[in-house]
Formats: structure tokens, C-alpha cells, sequence
């Protein structure tokens, strides 16, 4: 949402949300200890796997949150935890092949066509509605 109606991170939200496979996430795993070096930190909150970048001079956590998305009826979509929604999904044409976005000073991959998930999962997406970060630093 923030990086197609933003253009960057949503100014009261304190996580970027991604979706990858499950192979991706495997394979992201068996990485912490070089993740670690770079001072990442693998959590498991709220139902989902995290990533907390440790700024070890401001305290500052912000969140990489990940969602394992897979094809299953000719969708992609969360398969696991208290995030699986029956309206969010990627149809093959919508997520691939990726696109990319402008996401503050650098640049992201993303949905080919994301308006079709942003419609099903938000209604109004392009109306800014303040909420609240569901994490705690």
C-alpha cells in the first residue's frame, strides 16, 4: 500500500509488509547467523515471521513483517496464521512478472498490477486512514 499509493513507508505505520514463497522463507532462515552480522534480528510475532532491523544507535526497531504466500487454486495468497483473508490474493497475471516502485530514496519490487489486491483488501485504498502500529519499540 505504501509503496503504490505512497511512495514510501505510511507515515503511522512502523513496518514494511512482504510476501514470499515458502522456498524464499526456507532459504531466508538458514541465513540468520549472516543476517545477524548485518544486524537483523528474526522474530515470530502476531502469528508471522519478522525481521527487526536493529539501529543500535537511535533504538530504533523498525520491522520487516513476512508473509509466506503460495499458489494454491490459482492464487497466491497467505496460506497460515490469523492474516489469511479469503479477498487477499495475487492472481499470476496481477503479481508477476514484478514491478518496480519508488519506496522513499530507494526502490522495491512489487505486484505487476496491484490495484485488483488493494481494491479487494482495502475498498477506499487511496484514501489515507490513520491507524494505529500494532508493534511496540
Amino acid at each position: 500500500l505504501g509503496a503504490v499509493r505512497n511512495k514510501d513507508m505510511i507515515c503511522f505505520d512502523d513496518d514494511l509488509d512482504v510476501g514470499i514463497t515458502r522456498n524464499d522463507y526456507n532459504r531466508l532462515i538458514n541465513n540468520e547467523n549472516t543476517a545477524n552480522k548485518f544486524g537483523l534480528k528474526y522474530t515470530y510475532e502476531d502469528d508471522i515471521p519478522r525481521v527487526k532491523l536493529i539501529n543500535f544507535n537511535t533504538n530504533i526497531e523498525p520491522y520487516l513483517d513476512i508473509f509466506i504466500m503460495e499458489n494454491k487454486d490459482g492464487k497466491f495468497k497467505i496460506t497460515e496464521g490469523k492474516w489469511v483473508k479469503e479477498k487477499g490474493y495475487f492472481t499470476p497475471e496481477e503479481l508477476y512478472p514484478l514491478k518496480e516502485y519508488k519506496f522513499g530514496t530507494f526502490n522495491i519490487k512489487g505486484p505487476n498490477i496491484p490495484i485488483p489486491f488493494l481494491e479487494r483488501e482495502y475498498g477506499d485504498w487511496e484514501i489515507e486512514k490513520k491507524s494505529h502500529s500494532h508493534h511496540t519499540f
